[in-house]
């Protein structure tokens, strides 16, 4: 299992995968491949119960090097609660042969 903050972004909002990164400085690349959450499909949890599929993305980058993002497939069922700026826990982790990805509102700022 892994944890960490996000901060919605305006990516976020308007790309129609909605991808959330991991953050590398919080959590290791070698932590998302010991714990098997570094590649398949990922099942999403929203705070108000929605359920979603996506991915984990693992990408590189010539500035920034390797990271993970959870993706979304593209679809009119993702949630439209979310405002800029609110901030969310993110807990990836596997259970048996799934991952499940769970986003909780920190604040409703």
């Amino acid at each position: 299992m892994v944890r960490f903050d996000f901060r919605i972004n305006p990516t976020f909002l308007t790309n129609t995968m909605h991808h959330v990164t991991v953050p590398k400085s919080i959590v290791p690349l070698a932590a998302m491949h010991e714990h098997g959450l570094d590649r398949g499909g990922v099942t999403v949890i929203y705070p108000r119960g929605e359920r979603l599929w996506g991915y984990m993305y693992h990408g590189r980058t010539t500035q920034r090097g390797q990271y993970y993002q959870i993706r979304h497939r593209a679809t009119t069922d993702f949630p439209t609660y979310f405002k800029q700026g609110q901030k969310l826990l993110v807990v990836i982790l596997r259970v048996r042969d799934e991952i499940y990805a769970i986003l909780e509102f920190q604040d409703m700022s």
